[in-house]
């Protein structure tokens, strides 16, 4: 039992800092693009894993692409371009394309030699209605466990619960403060 716990542990420290720094790296234009998670004096330990396929899709549309999430976010956004050079083509530049509205953001991977859009990232600090499941940022411990029947059993509901995919390659990190949930930042794998 103790063997289990302390592995169990080290495996949320491990996300939680795979996490922390593959969503530093990407943040390539500091005045446009936003500091996505503030390093915790001590690393939180007290942190839920649940594996689910909201980690793969969380976002209620089906469709990856600009005008899509344009119209996921409503009107009063932002759009902000960056050049990137792509990593497996030689003198291939593709764009980071982020979508920003209010304190949230959308990021878009637009690869140029094709019509292919990936998500990069995203992080939600506001209400938006933009989630399946009908969850949202300000809701409740009590409000999310109604979204998520994986919490159904749950006695107590810690400030921080990451969703990852079947294979733990994608990832959504749910941050609480105050029983509300303050922001939902979503890592998928883009390689």
């Amino acid at each position: 039992m103790e063997i289990s716990l302390i592995l169990s542990g080290m495996r949320s420290c491990f996300a939680f800092c795979f996490i922390f720094f593959s969503l530093q790296a990407s943040c390539k234009d500091a005045q446009k693009m936003p500091l996505l998670i503030q390093v915790p004096a001590t690393v939180n330990l007290d942190t839920l894993m649940l594996e689910h396929d909201l980690a793969m899709r969380p976002f209620i549309t089906d469709t990856i692409s600009v005008e899509a999430i344009k119209q996921l976010l409503g009107e009063g956004f932002q759009i902000f371009k960056t050049s990137i050079p792509n990593r497996f083509v030689p003198g291939q530049t593709d764009t980071l394309i982020t979508i920003r509205k209010n304190s949230s953001y959308i990021r878009l991977y637009a690869v140029s030699k094709s019509d292919k859009v990936f998500y990069e990232q995203a992080e939600i600090k506001d209400p938006l209605p933009v989630f399946k499941h009908a969850m949202r940022v300000g809701q409740t411990k009590s409000d999310i466990r109604k979204c998520l029947p994986e919490l159904a059993g749950t006695k107590i509901i810690p400030d921080n619960i990451l969703i990852m995919d079947a294979n733990g390659m994608d990832y959504l990190f749910l941050s609480f403060n105050k029983d509300k949930l303050q922001k939902v930042v979503f890592q998928p794998y883009l390689d």
